[in-house]
This record gives C-alpha cells, structure tokens and sequence, in this order.
C-alpha cells in the first residue's frame, strides 16, 4: 500500500511506531497516576488554595499531547521519506525513542507531585489565627466596607497605618495591589486576589505575597447586626505560630479601624 517493501525489522519498528500514540494513551490511562491527574485538574478548578497543581496537571497533559503530535508528525516524515531506504530505521527508531522519553518524564512529573489530600481540620486550626466580632451594622454595610476602595483603604490594617491603592479590582480573580504606610514612616508592598466573593456573607483574600496566607472574612445576620469571622491560614503551622504575637493584636486593631469606619459611614448618611 506505501509502495515499497519492507524488510521484517523495518515492518517491525514501523508497524510499533503507528501504533505507538494509542499505546501512549493506553499505558497514561491505565497508571494510577492517571486518577491523580483527573484529581489534581479538580482540585485546581474547585480550590484555590491547590491552585499550584494545575502546573503539574498541564505539564503533564502537554506531555502526552507533545508524545501524540511529535509520534505523528515523524510518521508523516517517515511516509514522505519512504523511497529513502537508510531513512527508514532511523526514522522509526527516533518515533520510538522519543515517545518513550516523553513518557518517562510525565511519569516522573506525576510522581513527584504532591496527591491530593486536603488539609485535615486540626492541621488548618494550627496554620489559622482567627477572631470575631460583632458589628451593629448590616452584612451587605460590613461587606460594601470591602467593596470600596475609598472606604477599605480607610481602615485596612493595624493602628496607625494608611494605604495607598495602586490595583483594585473587586470581582472574584481580581487584583489588589497596593502599599501600606506606618506610622514611623516605614512601606510594606501588598498584593492580594480576591479569590471569592459573595455579597454581604463572605470575603476570601489570598495575599500572594510573602507572607503567604489566606483571609477568610465571613458575615452573618446577628440580632444585633452583623457577626463577623476572620480566620487568617497561612502556609505553614510554623509561620503562622511565628507570626501569632504580631498578627493577633493587628487583627484585632484592624476591626476597630472596621467598626470606626461603618459608625463615620453610617452617621454621614
């Protein structure tokens, strides 16, 4: 059917070498690492906090894809070039070799990824400072506290500290730069994302820079207005304990800063 004879290894590597890209996928999907993918690619999408995985996910697929469409395009190569006699072989022989390279590698970046296995309760209550208030003012009031920039930039953070807002954008995978400005004089470079937001119930901040944590602020109707949740969970128990002593009061000083803030709002209304 191509027009020329092959001897029997070439049949051989030849035959092998087209039938490799369902071997490939064959063998990928068979591996248990295959449902660590699937649970790595929904981890990523449900939480981001596992954010990181969709790397390993992607490199993973673009492994397997490259290994189809590089098998492919040799094979065209080897059809195109078939009246060569001395290219055959080799051609064939690179098909084999490359795929199995590949293979290898996105073997090798699935082992070494870490498996999906969420944080237990008791590892989070150690990496999480949190406290709570309650506010005498409405959910969607304490939540519109966030939603503005004038109004957030008025009490974010401890005593004595003001902000200078460089990026602000209020929408779920939106940016929040910024800098805060002590009372010494002294500037700390922010940077968050809104991860999640849910008008008057709940605000979650990642700060992306160093340190690295996770805000959760939480809001439910209380009979006397608003009850108010801020759990903080950074990365590590170890600098979460470290920064206890600092990040404790400062937290509490930013809800004062919060409730100063609603009582200004609310009596200039």
């Amino acid at each position: 059917m191509y027009g020329f004879t092959l001897s029997g290894p070439q049949m051989l590597f030849f035959s092998v070498a087209h039938s490799m890209p369902l071997l490939v996928l064959a063998i990928w999907l068979a591996m248990p690492t295959g449902a660590l993918w699937l649970a790595q690619s929904a981890a990523a999408l449900a939480w981001p906090k596992y954010r990181f995985l969709a790397g390993v996910s992607a490199l993973s697929a673009a492994t397997f894809l490259f290994a189809l469409a590089s098998q492919a395009g040799l094979l065209a190569t080897y059809d195109e070039w078939s009246s060569s006699e001395a290219a055959r072989t080799p051609i064939c022989l690179l098909g084999l070799v490359t795929t199995a390279m590949l293979m290898r590698e996105s073997w090798r970046a699935l082992r070494h990824s870490a498996p999906f296995n969420p944080p237990a309760p008791a590892m989070l209550q150690d990496r999480t400072l949190s406290t709570s208030r309650t506010l005498p003012h409405s959910p969607a009031a304490v939540y519109n506290a966030f939603a503005s920039a004038s109004v957030l930039a008025a009490w974010w953070g401890p005593a004595g500290f003001s902000n200078t807002f460089e990026i602000f954008e209020f929408r779920p995978g939106g940016q929040w730069k910024f800098v805060m400005h002590s009372a010494d004089g002294k500037d700390y470079a922010n940077e968050s994302v809104f991860a999640a937001l849910e008008p008057a119930a709940k605000v979650v901040i990642e700060h992306v820079a160093h340190p690295h944590y996770t805000l959760t602020v939480t809001l439910k109707p209380a009979e006397q207005g608003t009850h108010l949740t801020w759990e903080q969970t950074f990365k590590d128990s170890k600098t979460a304990q470290g920064l206890r002593p600092i990040v404790e009061p400062a937290n509490e000083q930013n809800l004062d800063r919060l409730a100063q803030a609603l009582a200004k709002n609310e009596g200039a209304v």
